[in-house]
């Protein structure tokens, strides 16, 4: 039993913390970012390598901070084509909306998957009229783009615990068989390497003739 504590104490723990650091150390990492457009040059194009270890990525875009009251109704289409060497990757638009505070607008693109190592082009146009409330757009690329599952360090503090609680009664358990024996009884094995005592032997009794009066036999 106690085996099986120390077990699911040491998975437990792998769990609990090493899932977040593993997590927080190889996932959710910038790749790049970028300046995708500007009021006095327009949009730039952006060519950037990417492989299929990076993905799944978000792309995000956030523009400078835009006039008051500007809404993204007010802004003209932007368009977006991702392409490699062999196939096209994403196409469509950025619907840049207000943040909260409205300062800034922004759009996402989530979970976009990486099917092969090659170098990405980043192709931006718009249609109409450029939107000329903003004076520059930025793109952020991250790499490995994945919500932390927050249950799992919660299973295992629970295999934490109960590990421990199968490792005290385990050892509980062997405390209780390893005490000395009841008064009066003896161990099978307290014998074991000790010479048997012998057998008392019985000795015959020599019976003397009895004693005989008279003449003897001439």
């Amino acid at each position: 039993m106690r085996i099986f504590g120390f077990l699911s104490i040491l998975v437990g723990l792998l769990v609990a913390f090493g899932y977040p650091t593993y997590h927080d150390a190889f996932s959710n990492f910038e790749i790049g970012n970028y300046a995708i457009y500007d009021r006095d040059s327009g949009f730039r194009d952006q060519t950037i390598w990417l492989a299929p270890q990076d993905g799944p990525i978000e792309i995000s875009f956030e523009t400078s901070t835009v006039s008051a009251g500007t809404t993204e109704s007010a802004l003209a289409p932007i368009m977006l084509q991702i392409n490699n060497a062999d196939q096209s990757v994403h196409s469509g638009s950025i619907d840049l909306a207000p943040t909260v505070d409205g300062a800034t607008l922004q759009f996402e693109i989530k979970n976009l998957p990486i099917t092969e190592s090659a170098l990405h082009t980043f192709v931006f146009s718009s249609p109409g009229l450029p939107p000329t409330q903003i004076s520059i757009i930025t793109m952020t690329i991250t790499g490995i783009a994945v919500t932390m599952n927050d249950t799992l360090p919660m299973v295992g503090y629970v295999l934490i615990g109960l590990g421990a609680i199968l490792y005290l009664v385990g050892g509980r358990r062997k405390a209780k068989r390893s005490g000395k024996a009841p008064t009066g009884t003896q161990s099978k094995t307290a014998q074991i390497g000790r010479r048997a005592d012998p057998a008392p032997t019985k000795t015959k009794k020599v019976e003397k003739p009895g004693r005989k009066w008279g003449r003897g036999d001439g």
